[in-house]
């Protein structure tokens, strides 16, 4: 979505009051999990952030500078790097001073959404810490991952937000939060007969109308737990195997139809036939049309 697109709820309107300027773009996972990203650039900043009701990651994706904050009597200097998350946990207040251009992502997360997966992981109880400009290389690459994907919203990236923001919730979890006991997950895979109804609904369903949390619950077990046990059983994440099934239907159209590459696109799940040419050609190193050409000579 563009910046005049978005909506803003009570959080992100405050903290758009405080940064005087809207985000830039934004992409949600629909009712999934009720995570916002957006990609927020603005100016310096010499202000304190109110407490929010949700907690907020804020991903640096600029360049360095450093920055300031100051929590009651406490002071934190740090320099931020590309890559760098900053944690603001639900209700905190701090004074934030940092100088120049900032180029950022902002992530909102219900804390119900966190409880839930503390719940889910059998931890009694954690807390997420306020940290500045920290560098953790796991969530780091989540939050790439998501900047990628952000300025194109559709139907395959929702499903790819969705994946991304769980996983980024249960790094916090386990790396930025003062976590009190040890989560007693099962490493399980899933039944045949679970695997083939996750399978047959991820693949007959129109693309982005199947969510993790949808299959999870229709199986009776957590989000968690499902990515778990769906990469144990066939190697991939939910979202690495549609993406690899939604190519290989491509491949077939694109070898023994005469359809246009733009309604391949769509079909596709692809907001636009660029945004299907670049994943297309990650994975062959050819456009569709050089590939189709190829295909067709032989």
């Amino acid at each position: 979505m563009k910046n005049h697109d978005i909506p803003l709820d009570d959080a992100v309107h405050k903290m758009a009051q405080v940064l005087k300027n809207r985000p830039e773009l934004g992409i949600d996972n629909g009712d999934a999990l009720q995570i916002r990203c957006y990609h927020w650039p603005h100016g310096p900043l010499h202000e304190t952030i109110p407490p929010l009701d949700q907690h907020v990651i804020i991903a640096h994706v600029g360049h360095m500078q450093r920055v300031e904050r100051k929590t009651e009597n406490k002071i934190v200097k740090n320099t931020i790097r590309k890559g760098a998350i900053t944690t603001i946990p639900q209700g905190s207040t701090s004074r934030w001073d940092i100088a120049g251009l900032v180029d950022v992502m902002h992530l909102y997360i219900p804390d119900n959404i966190f409880a839930d997966l503390l719940n889910q992981m059998e931890i009694p109880t954690a807390e997420l810490l306020l940290r500045t400009a920290h560098f953790d290389e796991t969530a780091s690459k989540i939050t790439l991952a998501v900047a990628e994907i952000i300025s194109d919203n559709n139907k395959i990236n929702q499903l790819l937000c969705e994946h991304l923001t769980l996983s980024l919730i249960l790094q916090l979890i386990k790396n930025h939060s003062n976590t009190l006991a040890a989560a007693g997950q099962s490493q399980g895979v899933l039944s045949s007969r679970a695997l083939k109804m996750a399978l047959e609904k991820l693949d007959n369903s129109p693309i982005g109308d199947v969510t993790i949390k949808s299959l999870a619950l229709e199986l009776g077990v957590s989000s968690a737990h499902f990515c778990r046990a769906f990469k144990n059983s066939t190697g991939l994440t939910p979202y690495g195997w549609l993406k690899q099934r939604v190519m290989e239907r491509a491949f077939h159209e694109l070898q023994h139809t005469d359809k246009l590459i733009t309604e391949i696109a769509i079909e596709s799940g692809y907001g636009s036939q660029n945004a299907f040419t670049q994943a297309f050609r990650k994975i062959t190193g050819l456009t569709p049309g050089q590939w189709r050409e190829k295909k067709n000579t032989r």
